[in-house]
Formats: C-alpha cells, sequence, structure tokens
C-alpha cells in the first residue's frame, strides 16, 4: 500500500516556522518562533484476524503501541497517524501506547460493522475535530467492507501560536487510479477547505495509494491544491 504525506510550511521532524501575531506601536519586528512535531503515519494492516496470516496475530498489537510511545527504543513521536485498524485489538495498542489525546475517524459501516480504521493520536490536546465518510458509493470490491472516509483534527501545541491542523485519510485501494478514487479524492479536498484556517500549518497524511509517478488523476487531482506541499520534497 503507498503510503503519502502532505504537509504545509514544513517536512515531518522537522522545526515548524512561526511568527507571533501582536503587534504594537514602535514595536521591534515580532521574532521568529518555532516547534518541532514528530509525526508518525502507519498503516498497520489491522484486519480481522480470521482474514490475515498467523504471521499477523494478536501479539503484534502491543508491541506496536509499546515503539509508539517510545519504551521500545527511539523517541515517541508527538502524533501519530493510524489507517487500517479495524480490529478489536486495536484498543490494546491504544492503551500501550498511551496517548493521552485520541480522535476516532468515521463509525461502523452499518451493513457489516466495520469502522473507517482511522485514528489520529496526539500527546497535544485536540480542541476540535471532525470525519467524513466517503459513502458506499465511491468504492469498489473488499473497500466496501469498511466505512472509509477521512477525518481531521485541530491541536494546540505547546509554544505554537495558533493551532495546528492534522488530517488523516485512507483512499480507494488497488493499482488501477479508480473513478471510485477520483471522488473520493474531491470529497477530502472539499472536507480540507471547510477546515482550513489561512496561515494555519498543515500536516496531511494518511495512506493515499497514490503512485505519484504513473501521473494518476487522483494525485494530479489532489497536488491542484497550492496550499499543500508535498513533504518528500523536503525529507
Amino acid at each position: 500500500m503507498r503510503k503519502n504525506l502532505f504537509s504545509k510550511a514544513a517536512a515531518l521532524a522537522v522545526p515548524l516556522l512561526f511568527f507571533s501575531s501582536m503587534v504594537q506601536a514602535n514595536a521591534p519586528k515580532p521574532k521568529r518562533r518555532s516547534a518541532v512535531v514528530h509525526v508518525v503515519s502507519y498503516n498497520i494492516k489491522g484486519l480481522p484476524s480470521f482474514t490475515l496470516s498467523s504471521e499477523y496475530k494478536e501479539g503484534r498489537y502491543p508491541l506496536i503501541g509499546k515503539l509508539l510511545s517510545g519504551k521500545g527504543g527511539g523517541s515517541a513521536p508527538g502524533l501519530v497517524l493510524l489507517q487500517e485498524a479495524f480490529a478489536a485489538q486495536t484498543n490494546i495498542l491504544l492503551e500501550v501506547a498511551n496517548f493521552p489525546h485520541v480522535a476516532v475517524g468515521p463509525g461502523v459501516n452499518a451493513f457489516l460493522g466495520v469502522n473507517s480504521g482511522l485514528y489520529i493520536l496526539s500527546r497535544y490536546p485536540i480542541v476540535e475535530q471532525d470525519n467524513v465518510a466517503f459513502g458506499p458509493a465511491l468504492c469498489l470490491s473488499w473497500d466496501c467492507l469498511a466505512n472509509k472516509g477521512a477525518q481531521f483534527a485541530r491541536i494546540a501545541v505547546p509554544g505554537m501560536p495558533g493551532t495546528l491542523e492534522v488530517f488523516n485519510t485512507h483512499l480507494q485501494a488497488g493499482r488501477e487510479d479508480s473513478l471510485a478514487r477520483q471522488g473520493q479524492v474531491k470529497i477530502l479536498l472539499n472536507f480540507f477547505r471547510k477546515h482550513h484556517q489561512a496561515g494555519s500549518p498543515v500536516v496531511f497524511g494518511g495512506d493515499f495509494n497514490f503512485r505519484p509517478g504513473r501521473k494518476q488523476q487522483s494525485y494530479l487531482t489532489f497536488a491542484e491544491e497550492k496550499s499543500l506541499l508535498h513533504a518528500g520534497k523536503y525529507c
């Protein structure tokens, strides 16, 4: 599955630069301020156990949670964007990872009871959140079993003037650039424009299933959003 991460103003795990908005008469120019936010986007392949081989047995969920918590070695990320977290064992991952703030994506599909598999985990307060589902008209094959869509969280990062906007999504699977995925991208961009505040930094991550090198229409449409830059150009 193809993962891409789009970010405004900075790439992952590098300083995001901001300027104070306070202006006073005869005051010196505002000092440039910075905050560093480490972000992980992770498709955990958390499908129901009967659909997976023994390689993906239940014991992996606490291990993933431990790694995300920083207790498994390395530094803990400040934000985690999960995709394909469908299985009930995801709750074990969340408990072990121990993030104080969690936003959950679109809920269960009324037909089969499978949710979107999307989560945003944050070390910082989530002050606003919203979801959008792509709906049954924009899916193909096995993807129709899940309630795929996108989620948004506005996050208050200490030391950052204003807030950080975080979006997470999982688009239609498959090597072909289907009309379903192209339609999902249109919903995705409208969802972004609904919540984006001019001047606010953005992290837009997920499992897009894009193949940019093939110049697929779904990627080209998404890339036309001028307020987003491909993080791959910077890291």
